[in-house]
């Protein structure tokens, strides 16, 4: 590997861990040219894993439900609402960041 290469692949490491930061602390700093890519792309992720997880974990919770062990049913249902909780936050603070990064 050059040193070239590894300086870039340096540079991006960076950037991603000040992205993360960002994005769990509401904190930007430095260069923030990639973040919009980012965004884009983790709404992206976000609604998708969410349109799958959270439906199939309401289905077969209800399937436990009628078939099978409450104790069963009612975690399958907490883990469907835990994505939606989780959905909303991720959300919210990808929204916030992009206005940071517009902001700034």
């Amino acid at each position: 590997m050059t040193v070239e290469k590894s300086l870039r692949r340096r540079a991006i490491q960076d950037a991603r861990a000040r992205y993360r930061h960002a994005l769990t602390r509401g904190e930007v700093s430095g260069d923030v040219s990639r973040f919009s890519a980012w965004i884009a792309r983790d709404r992206t992720l976000n609604i998708a894993v969410a349109s799958l997880a959270i439906p199939l974990l309401v289905l077969l919770g209800v399937a436990v439900a009628l078939n099978g062990p409450m104790v069963a049913a009612c975690g399958l249902l907490l883990l469907a609402a835990s994505n939606v909780v989780t959905f909303v936050e991720r959300r919210q603070q990808l929204r916030l960041l992009d206005r940071l990064i517009h902001a700034v």
